[in-house]
């Protein structure tokens, strides 16, 4: 579907907002490239804070769904496996202190978030359980988790041996090595042992 190289995107992605252009074919017509990723100057300042404070930083917009499951896990500890029950309740709690303009907490305009088709109609749970999937995304060209690649971290998703995820946020990385995710469900559920949660 995608007549464009991500470096091509990505290029014209670095303009200003304004100033891109729809080069990228989908059956809806051409859209305008998203940036997935984060300027060098912000990478090098994420960078510096985790050397200097030993904490990993969330490099994702305060509002958002991927910023609150990242920081969920930050909070529960990096580098260690966390439960989806566990994952769901910290979640829960960032969300509930983010507060929009409207004086709406994220949590409830999450759960209470109207799908745009019955054909993908998802409860809590199967939105929940599709953010880390996309944080996963580090080619191609929707790159939804190439901010955590940038800072030397990805999300795992584990099997807890019992077909439901657990997760990790991942930073044992050195320098050199290539950011690859983990998912261990993935290939679980096309075989048809899918739990439901």
């Amino acid at each position: 579907m995608a007549n464009v190289t991500y470096e091509e995107a990505e290029l014209e992605a670095q303009k200003p907002a304004k100033e891109r252009n729809a080069i990228i074919e989908t059956k809806n017509g051409k859209k305008i490239p998203r940036r997935y990723q984060l300027p060098q100057d912000e990478v090098d300042t994420l960078l510096q804070r985790i050397k200097d404070t030993g904490v990993i930083q969330n490099p994702y917009k305060r509002k958002g769904a991927y910023y609150s499951f990242v920081q969920a896990l930050i909070n529960l500890g990096a580098n260690e496996i966390h439960s989806f029950q566990s994952v769901k309740v910290e979640v829960q709690k960032v969300m509930s202190s983010i507060i929009d303009n409207d004086g709406v907490d994220m949590w409830t305009k999450f759960v209470t978030k109207k799908s745009k088709s019955i054909m993908c109609a998802k409860d809590v749970n199967g939105r929940l359980l599709d953010i880390p999937n996309m944080l996963q995304r580090v080619s191609e060209l929707h790159r939804f988790g190439i901010k955590l690649s940038q800072i030397r971290v990805c999300v795992d998703i584990l099997d807890s041996g019992d077909g439901i995820p657990s997760y990790r946020l991942n930073s044992n990385f050195g320098a050199n090595d290539e950011i690859v995710p983990i998912n261990e469900i993935r290939n679980k559920n096309k075989r048809g042992r899918k739990k439901k949660i």
